[in-house]
Order: C-alpha cells, then structure tokens, then sequence
C-alpha cells in the first residue's frame, strides 16, 4: 500500500482526529478516500483541519 509515511498518517490521526484510508486499498493509486456519513458539516470541519495540519507541516 503506497502513499504519505505511516507517521504522517499517524500524526494526523492524533493531531486531528482525520484518518484518511490510502487510495491503494480500493486499489485507485495515487489518492485517498475520504469517508463521509451524510454529515456535511463534518466534512467541512474535518477538511479544515486537514488543510490546518497540511499549513503545519509545510513550515517544518
């Protein structure tokens, strides 16, 4: 299964409470898949805090 390191993964994980699954486990490569329950606003809420985390580690 291919994409970010685990510890990046993890990090998110912990840091968010954002688990993305790796694209290659459907295998579609070079994704992720975002899972979703009819809850709008947890996507948005759960995506901002992605682009939080992302916004983190580009200035590490």
């Amino acid at each position: 299964m291919t994409g970010p390191p685990v510890c990046t993964r993890t990090r998110l994980l912990e840091q968010t409470g954002v688990m993305f699954t790796p694209g290659a486990a459907f295998d579609i490569e070079h994704t992720v898949h975002i899972g979703v329950a009819d809850d709008t606003q947890a996507l948005r809420t759960g995506l901002k805090l992605v682009g939080q985390f992302l916004d983190q580690l580009t200035q590490e």
